[in-house]
């Protein structure tokens, strides 16, 4: 039905002479949007997207500074602090935090100095396959309207920052297996083919993120745009009608938003008190022209998309994934940042 017109507002008519809808930026399309936790939908997602095997034991976080229990071990009491995490060898560096250290083989400087870490007491080294138990995290609660309170980065090394923050959008419906609806307050307003969303769908910053530490944190400023990489794997509670669907039961979809710049993540307290909606504006730029017959040039992009076509300059690809670019430095798409 509105597959020919690959866009229609319907509070605008057709220019009868040259059959072109006029849209302006003043009818951009604003998205409702909420943080959930990448930790209780997709555990192993950051290791995904940044290339790492996912360690053999699932459920484990490792986290530096963060402490851990045995599930295996005879003493309940034992209690232990990450120093260092190294998936690469499955081995994790940890200090002995209760008494009780005598029963380990305690690390020595030159031991340290291999691993490149700093020598502390208590040191120990112990596979990551064990069944550790993160204390931290059982009693670290999310609550969505302050993104502080986020999942940290589960990266080695970067455990300290938010590098990625997985939202749910919503203000869409189902119009047909090629069009969605505009219906953000319940009054469908535009009609729009699936591909074209995605290359018009944006995500920019509402305020600036600010850096106590330039070499630790990133800093980006109000009105930067933020790459994106729509979610294709089963998020629980999430059904699709089918694989090439962006909409589930609920009429909801959802998007990774990349917050790495240089290879570093946000300072978390940076976001105090914020919400998504107040992080960010997650819109449909209407800003074009396009008449019923018009065809763009897309690039397929077989099922790493999942089934959709999208411009290929406006996308691109690391690893098995496609993220729209967003803008903070020209060179940052250009090259691994990670």
């Amino acid at each position: 039905m509105y597959r020919e017109d690959k866009i229609k507002d319907i509070t605008y008519k057709f220019d009868k002479k040259t059959g072109e809808v006029l849209y302006t930026d003043t009818k951009r399309k604003y998205l409702r949007s909420k943080a959930v936790s990448i930790r209780d939908c997709l555990p192993g997602l950051e290791y995904n997207l940044e290339g790492i095997n996912t360690p053999k034991v699932k459920e484990t976080v490792f986290k530096d500074s963060d402490t851990y229990t045995l599930k295996s071990s005879l003493r309940s009491d034992l209690v232990f602090r990450l120093v260092r995490y190294f998936p690469d060898r499955s081995i994790v560096v940890m200090q002995v935090l209760s008494s009780g250290e005598d029963e380990f083989r305690l690390m020595s400087k030159d031991q340290c100095e291999e691993l490149g870490i700093m020598y502390q007491n208590n040191l120990a080294i112990f596979s990551s396959n064990l069944g550790w138990t993160n204390t931290n995290l059982e009693s670290n609660k999310f609550d969505p309207t302050n993104l502080k309170t986020y999942d940290r980065s589960i990266i080695p090394g970067k455990t300290d920052s938010i590098r990625y923050i997985v939202v749910e959008v919503s203000g869409l419906c189902h119009a047909d297996s090629d069009t969605v609806c505009y219906n953000r307050y319940g009054i469908p307003t535009l009609y729009i083919d699936i591909e074209l969303l995605l290359t018009q769908l944006e995500v920019k910053l509402r305020r600036d993120i600010f850096s106590i530490n330039p070499n630790k944190y990133c800093e980006l400023s109000r009105d930067t745009y933020i790459s994106w990489s729509l979610v294709r794997e089963s998020i629980p509670g999430s059904i699709k009608r089918n694989s090439t669907d962006i909409l589930d039961q609920n009429e909801k979809f959802y998007l990774i938003l990349d917050f790495t710049n240089k290879g570093l993540g946000i300072f978390p307290d940076s976001l105090e008190g914020v919400s998504v909606d107040d992080l960010v504006n997650i819109s449909i730029n209407t800003s074009f022209y396009t008449s019923p017959d018009e065809k763009p040039s897309y690039k397929r992009l077989e099922n790493l998309i999942g089934f959709t076509t999208v411009a290929p300059e406006i996308f691109i690809k690391k690893g098995d994934r496609y993220w729209k670019k967003g803008i903070t430095g020209s060179d940052r798409f250009l090259t691994n940042d990670k």
